[in-house]
């Protein structure tokens, strides 16, 4: 911040304006390097705690260790310093009245810095809606998160993440990761294909690139949604990174190997590769008739999609045969009216049109 703004800024935060002060807050401002996020937190610590004031402040800033976990061990530039140092002291402010909040600010700082739903946190263990609400407007009132005026949303600034995760270990921080997932992963809608979850989605995406783990099945609700939003080389780069992870975990032949391996097979051909789709498509249906079975859902999707890759690859009398035992396997396996079924049936009307037609095609020249 430009210092006279930098020192307006902090004693407007304190509500004072004598001569003494205004020489204290010039120099607090200038050992916080006018860094806006510090300054923010030493005008929150000074509002909110009772007795303080800025001499005080500048004594126990200025005995905060160089080498403090919340200071970092790694080299920093001087705002990034004075961020680690203001939040030194904010935490032990913030944990002395309410330690949720340093739970939530944890599990905060691994998502995307802007705009969190507010509602994402309500699964945090042991800790109720009125509880969170308590420990965000705690860290609001601190300097350390912004709430959107309505409520719905939370921000923290990128320096105070950083330096929030610098002062954990690796376990601790992984801990908080999985945390951050598995809370982000259950507010993702159920349908994230239908036009009427796009919205949430919209809002969650940043947060999901963020903490969702490769692994994690919620990314394969990503993927379908940015397929389904047109985004399908993001969505082809999602599965393949799951497949890779899930084949390298789980094995080529495990069940949830083979389902990513298709999923990944029907976005290759929607990004325009017709050709690899067919040849994936074609190794996948004699691979998960012989490991899953022939009735197998999967084997029975794969089947769907070698019949559409082969139609969109031009042949449509190949496509034409292959629906067709298709829906003779789904009348068996899932009954007439059941809606693969149904969708089995209007593919084979399709490509019975198409064949019907290339045949003409060919045969008319000559006649």
């Amino acid at each position: 911040m430009p210092p006279a703004d930098a020192v307006k800024s902090l004693l407007t935060t304190i509500g004072t304006a004598t001569d003494v002060d205004r020489v204290h807050a010039e120099e607090l401002a200038a050992e916080l390097e006018w860094s806006h996020p510090a300054l923010r937190q030493a005008g929150a610590y000074l509002a909110h705690t009772p007795g303080a004031d800025l001499s005080g402040y500048l004594r126990l800033l200025r005995a905060v260790p160089e080498n403090a976990p919340e200071s970092g061990s790694r080299q920093r530039p001087d705002a990034d310093r004075a961020v680690a140092r203001a939040w030194a002291l904010t935490r032990a402010r913030i944990e002395h009245i309410d330690p949720l909040a340093i739970r939530v600010v944890r599990v905060l700082a691994c998502y995307a810095p802007d705009d969190l739903p507010r509602t994402v946190l309500n699964g945090l263990e042991d800790a109720g809606e009125t509880a969170l609400d308590e420990a965000l407007e705690t860290l609001s009132s601190h300097g350390v998160a912004d709430l959107s005026p309505d409520g719905p949303q939370v921000s923290v600034h990128p320096q105070i993440q950083a330096v929030v995760v610098d002062g954990l270990t690796e376990d601790e921080h992984a801990a908080d990761r999985a945390t951050a997932a598995a809370l982000l992963q259950a507010a993702l809608p159920p349908e994230p294909w239908h036009p009427s979850s796009w919205p949430a989605y919209a809002r969650l995406l940043p947060h999901a690139h963020a903490v969702l783990p490769p692994e994690s099945p919620a990314v394969n609700s990503v993927a379908d949604h940015l397929y389904a939003t047109g985004d399908h080389r993001t969505a082809h780069a999602l599965r393949h990174r799951y497949h890779a992870v899930v084949h390298d975990t789980l094995g080529p032949e495990h069940a949830d190997t083979l389902t990513a391996r298709a999923d990944l097979a029907t976005m290759t051909g929607e990004t325009g590769d017709v050709a690899g789709a067919l040849d994936e498509s074609t190794v996948l249906v004699p691979l998960t008739e012989r490991i899953l079975g022939p009735e197998h859902p999967t084997t029975l999707d794969v089947r769907a999609n070698l019949a559409h890759w082969t139609g969109e690859a031009g042949d449509a009398a190949g496509a034409r045969y292959q629906v067709t035992m298709l829906v003779s396997a789904l009348r068996r396996v899932l009954g007439p009216e059941h809606p693969d079924t149904v969708n089995a049936r209007v593919h084979l009307a399709h490509w019975r049109k198409h064949a019907r037609r290339s045949l003409l095609t060919r045969w008319l020249p000559g006649r």
